[in-house]
């Protein structure tokens, strides 16, 4: 097989992963509360709430300003869910784009690229987040521009894309802080190149202009809304306590382990072939994400998404010799690669099922109430994207919102009884009390005498409407 006829295999299998990843903005369940998370949150500052203060927030507010409009604009209709999933689409493409280049301008060539490409968006993890609506997608695309920037500087050493660097990793860091984790193996090499005296601390001070100016806005704007010591107790002090609030802090990602050792094996491979200072970084950046969600807080599958697309570079460059040298031996591996990401082909292990329950039951919120009522949804998947909350933590609350009740008591006490009492919300998502085992003992949990002496079923077991008046005397 030619190098022409590889690439347009390669093309080809890119082709049908992308429009794979398109039709997930529909079927796909993947992370859908965090979905409606955000839709949420960018609905209440439509609404003139301020994060954090006025509602319960543990991630960066830069998202759901920029989505704001949109979800305003589309009035409480739930087809925003699908803008938005498709909107998040084109980020992700962007950021594909972004590796392509990487690849392509400073590591090795266009073929290494479409393989890294085609390996990475195989992963059926891959497939089911490339629509998410989560600020990580907005940082994985800057922090991948910031590193394309680097390399840029490395090669030619200019002041500007320095400057670029640094205001994209700025930028990203806005939308999610966990880009610190992600950037140290560039500090590292940052420090070499330093110690080279390839950057000088003159370069430095004028990268710096940028990213003091995007920071102290950001600063200002929190102080100024009475908001920033509650940002640093959510998004600091609060996130850095969670992990220590979980029973199993790493999910079972025994799925990967084939993957993830042919990447660790590669690394070894190009070590003993003497890397480039772009290939020692790609290097560091896998064994320092690898290390990180093995060993920290790793709840979700796809909490391993740039672990995977990491890894996917290393295999690439790696088969990429071999193609110098043995070309059918290369085909055979890309072949088993490929096969062992695969799955989504063959719809094992990926539940890519219509979240028709889920947006059926916020359809039916919306559509039969006002902004005004209040709706409890479940404490992990926030129903009511368009209604008032019955309480300051409207999810998370028996999770993190309980973490930062205990430390800082910053509203009333949550307790879902009383609420369903004194707040009366117009709908309620409970399913628990089908569950096998159910307790009614704790605050979190409805008191079923409670719960049907003010609301009737909605149509549905899960899903409960508030009575009227006259029926709840």
């Amino acid at each position: 097989m030619s190098e022409k006829y590889f690439a347009r295999f390669l093309k080809f299998f890119i082709v049908i992963e992308c429009v794979y990843a398109l039709i997930s903005i529909v079927i796909s369940q993947f992370a859908l509360a965090d979905d409606l998370e955000h839709i949420h949150a960018s609905w209440l500052v439509w609404n003139g709430q301020v994060p954090y203060k006025d509602f319960f927030e543990h991630h960066h507010p830069l998202m759901w300003y920029l989505f704001a409009p949109i979800v305003g604009m589309c009035n409480r209709n739930i087809m925003v869910f699908f803008v938005i999933r498709g909107i998040m689409s084109l980020v992700s493409f962007a950021t594909l784009y972004v590796v392509y280049r990487i690849i392509k301008d400073f590591i090795s060539d266009r073929i290494t690229g479409l393989l890294a490409i085609s390996i990475y968006c195989a992963s059926f993890v891959v497939q089911q987040t490339l629509a998410q609506f989560k600020p990580d997608l907005f940082m994985q695309l800057f922090f991948m521009l910031a590193v394309y920037y680097f390399f840029r500087f490395i090669r030619d050493e200019k002041q500007k894309d320095l400057s670029l660097c640094a205001a994209f990793l700025t930028i990203g860091f806005l939308f999610l802080q966990t880009i610190i984790f992600l950037a140290l193996p560039l500090g590292i090499i940052g420090i070499y190149l330093i110690y080279t005296k390839k950057i000088g601390l003159k370069m430095l001070a004028k990268a710096a202009v940028i990213p003091a100016v995007i920071l102290c806005s950001a600063v200002m704007f929190l102080y100024f809304s009475g908001n920033l010591e509650r940002y640093f107790q959510l998004n600091w002090i609060i996130n850095s306590q969670i992990a220590s609030n979980v029973q199993k802090r790493v999910v079972d990602f025994s799925c990967f382990y084939v993957i993830l050792l042919s990447g660790i094996l590669c690394c070894f491979y190009l070590i003993y072939r003497k890397p480039n200072i772009y290939a020692v970084t790609i290097i560091l950046m896998f064994f320092s994400e690898l290390l990180w969600r093995t060993l920290y807080f790793s709840v979700q599958l796809y909490y391993f998404k740039m672990l995977l697309l990491y890894n996917a570079l290393i295999i690439s460059l790696a088969v990429i010799k071999i193609w110098q040298t043995r070309k059918f031996v290369a085909y055979v591996v890309v072949l088993l690669l490929l096969g062992l990401n695969c799955r989504f082909l063959l719809l094992e292990h990926v539940k890519m099922v219509k979240p028709t329950e889920a947006l059926i039951i916020t359809k039916i919120m919306a559509n039969n109430s006002e902004s005004s009522d209040t709706v409890l949804g479940a404490s992990d998947i926030p129903f009511g994207v368009f209604n008032k909350d019955p309480h300051y933590y409207w999810f998370s609350w028996n999770y993190v919102g309980e973490l930062d009740a205990r430390k800082y008591h910053y509203a009333p006490d949550f307790d879902i009884n009383k609420i369903l009492v004194n707040d009366k919300p117009k709908f309620v998502y409970f399913e628990n009390y089908l569950h096998q085992g159910y307790s009614e003992g704790e605050k979190y949990d409805i008191k079923m005498d409670i719960l049907m002496k003010y609301y009737d079923f909605a149509g549905s077991r899960i899903l409960f409407v508030r009575k009227n008046e006259n029926s709840e005397n």
